[in-house]
């Protein structure tokens, strides 16, 4: 069973776990919503219970007042830029434009229980400005990828010269890459995204790969 608190009760616990930035505990989100509101706190047990089910139906509680919370969701709208480019497209943004509006709809205001209209619209904002930073990252890596498939392809085809030539060509686009996005990622706040990255490789390294060696 959980504790007896009324809807609006455990909505302000929910905000208050989700958007104080020091990324409170159940246990201490309860705390601060009782003192604020004015009723007596559940165990951390109860509002673990109460996320979990919460989740089941659809509506998990997810961190929002951090950067990494904002940057994690920019991560999976990137995921939706690149649906985007598929024959579906027109569908997945209909999908997607349905989803952020009911979600706005069920948020909570600051800590009362309704999610402010302005804070959620500066948040979607950061989300929407980073995805698209992520999504033309993503983009970017196709071409090192494309420059060394070829210099694989030329080797095959008995081009060891020419091989070895496409493939510092995609050991030298990748660091020029590697080196802005360093840079885009400071500027934003984004984690290491983790994408391909060759740099380590040595020409010697690079001449064995192209050349058969071990």
């Amino acid at each position: 069973m959980y504790t007896r608190l009324t809807d609006s009760d455990w909505a302000s616990i929910r905000t208050i776990w989700e958007y104080d930035p020091d990324e409170p505990s159940f246990t201490v989100a309860g705390q601060r919503a009782a003192k604020k509101h004015g009723f007596k706190a559940p165990v951390k047990s109860s509002i673990s219970r109460k996320a979990k089910a919460e989740a089941k139906n659809g509506s998990a509680w997810e961190r929002r007042g951090s950067l990494s919370g904002i940057n994690s969701a920019a991560h999976r709208k990137a995921d939706t830029v690149a649906l985007e480019e598929s024959s579906e497209k027109q569908d997945v943004e209909k999908k997607e434009t349905d989803k952020r509006n009911a979600n706005a709809t069920k948020d909570v205001d600051e800590r009362n229980g309704v999610a402010s209209k302005k804070e959620q619209a500066s948040r979607e904002e950061s989300e929407d400005l980073r995805a698209v930073v992520i999504a033309r990252h993503r983009e970017e890596w196709k071409i090192p990828r494309m420059l060394l498939q070829e210099s694989f392809t030329s080797r095959a085809n008995g081009g060891t010269k020419d091989a070895f030539e496409k493939a510092k060509l995609a050991k030298i686009t990748t660091e020029a890459i590697k080196i802005r996005q360093d840079g885009e990622r400071k500027a934003w706040g984004l984690d290491d995204l983790g994408d391909f990255d060759p740099t380590k490789l040595s020409d010697a390294e690079l001449d064995r790969i192209i050349s058969g060696g071990r």
